[in-house]
């Protein structure tokens, strides 16, 4: 999918998107990331996380975010 570390969630989004990918929405998460309704995050904005399906098949993204509040990919699987 070319989606890598340090990469920004907004690319990386745009690349799951084209590919078939769907995201589903953040649940059961105590904040959503600010621009990104599907982010969930935990208090703080320190941990996030969103899961994109396709199939029967998931992926999750896990994200931090920059100094300026940009979010980007720390891992996907």
């Amino acid at each position: 999918m070319g989606i890598i570390a340090g990469m920004p969630y907004a690319k990386a989004k745009r690349l799951l998107d084209a590919a078939g990918w769907q995201v589903k929405p953040a649940q059961g998460a105590p904040e959503s990331l600010e621009g990104f309704p599907e982010v969930g995050c935990q208090k703080g904005g320190k941990q996030c996380a969103t899961i994109f399906e396709k199939d029967d098949q998931q992926v999750a993204v896990r994200l931090g975010t920059t100094l300026a509040g940009q979010p980007f990919v720390q891992s996907a699987d």
